[in-house]
């Protein structure tokens, strides 16, 4: 991570492919971080690509 911007961060898995809880990390320490924040009223819709780390029935909750 050397010369990473501010804030940035980086997870690998044991074997160097994404899965369901470096994909939990990332929304929740990045992605839920740094968007504006939103009242009760408010969605979001995020468009996933069908990549197992994706499908998660505690992803979903």
């Amino acid at each position: 991570m050397k010369r990473a911007s501010p804030g940035a961060d980086s997870s690998m898995s044991n074997s160097g492919w994404s899965n369901a809880e470096i994909f939990r990390k990332y929304l929740t320490d990045q992605l839920m971080k740094f968007l504006p924040a939103r009242n009760d009223n408010q969605h979001l819709l995020l468009l996933l690509d069908g990549h197992n780390s994706h499908v998660s029935v505690g992803l979903v909750e």
